[in-house]
């Protein structure tokens, strides 16, 4: 909701003195409703491009315009993170998806900074959106290194809240990712460093978990 100010000017009379009071016009904002694409596949199909239909853009705008906004959101939470604000960020990043929701940089960037405040105040709920968040990423483009990253360190989080085969199931992942990582960015040293992990939880697993994670590679 927006009140920019109304004034009154160039009244004249003789006979009056006169008082101007400022006035305001409430501009409410307008509800907008993004639904995302529901696309059909088989089993072992690639994974299609989601996106979005605008229903509820004002006058000539178009989902560009939620784009501007978007970027301009970004940035934002960029300097919020630098300043090791991440409350800040993720209200940044949060703000960037609302006005364009599959932006591939504020989904990996808000991943990153919930799993950021994840490793502060470990929280499932935070590290499961991340985990969301870095698939999304992954799946608008799976040709860079950053969703793979994220996707990766999500799962790693998400694995110390499980146990057994799911574990082994979900650190599986975590290398695959990691090494999807280093396949596109070969100077990236947060995947070595994920890897390494998964290498260090892999050689502490018992006998039974050891041979269950060998058949799932």
């Amino acid at each position: 909701t927006t009140t920019p100010s109304t004034n009154c000017s160039g009244a004249t009379a003789t006979d009056y003195s006169f008082q101007y009071v400022a006035g305001a016009i409430t501009i409410q904002t307008k509800a907008l409703m993004i639904t995302a694409s529901s696309p059909s596949l088989t089993y072992g199909d690639p994974i299609p491009s989601i996106t979005a239909a605008y229903d509820g853009l004002a006058n000539t705008e178009s989902s560009a315009d939620l784009a501007t906004a978007a970027s301009a959101q970004i940035p934002a939470g960029d300097g919020a993170v630098a300043k090791f604000d991440l409350d800040t960020a993720i209200k940044s990043y949060r703000a960037a998806l609302g006005a364009k929701p599959y932006d591939y940089e504020a989904s990996w960037k808000l991943a990153r900074s919930l799993l950021d405040k994840a490793t502060l105040a470990p929280q499932k709920s935070l590290i499961t959106e991340a985990e969301v968040l870095a698939r999304r990423a992954v799946q608008s483009k799976p040709d860079d290194w950053k969703g793979h990253l994220y996707l990766a360190i999500a799962v790693g989080k998400l694995a110390l809240f499980e146990g057994g085969k799911r574990q082994v199931e979900l650190s599986n992942e975590v290398k695959t990712e990691a090494e999807k990582a280093i396949a596109l960015n070969a100077k990236e040293d947060a995947a070595y460093h994920v890897l390494a992990i998964w290498h260090r939880e892999m050689a502490e697993l018992n006998f039974l978990l050891k041979k269950f994670a060998e058949l799932l590679r």
